[in-house]
């Protein structure tokens, strides 16, 4: 089974990988946001950091997600420094960003004491108009 944007978040995880081994453990969020974007700027990725996108309600600007990391204007980023493990309330949260934005994939990146990942997508065929 073929999942979307397969390739590019192989990539993006052996990415994260390298930071986990290299950076390590115990650093502000904005160090590891800065260590992946700059690894995926030196393989030829198009990325975006630090990007709010509007909520919208009722034609109505209500609020503003905070994105840390957009990847070819495909894939998103959340990176995550706070648990030493990606919980449910987290994954909630990362739909809660694909539903409110034209995104469909979306890795949220934990550099906990171990590295861990989780891959969350929600098909734009799902998201409420």
């Amino acid at each position: 089974m073929n999942l979307l944007y397969q390739e590019l978040t192989g990539s993006i995880l052996r990415t994260f990988f390298n930071v986990v081994k290299q950076v390590g453990y115990g650093f502000d969020k904005s160090v590891y946001i800065n260590a992946i974007a700059a690894e995926l700027l030196q393989n030829q990725n198009d990325v975006a950091t630090n990007k709010t996108h509007n909520i919208v309600y009722h034609n109505t600007v209500v609020g503003q997600l905070s994105i840390d990391i957009i990847v070819n204007d495909a894939v998103v980023i959340w990176v995550d420094t706070n648990y030493n493990f990606i919980d449910r309330q987290q994954e909630e949260q990362a739909k809660k960003y694909l539903r409110h934005s034209k995104y469909e994939v979306l890795l949220l990146l934990n550099f906990g004491l171990e590295g861990s990942y989780k891959r969350v997508f929600l098909g734009n065929d799902f998201k409420q108009v």
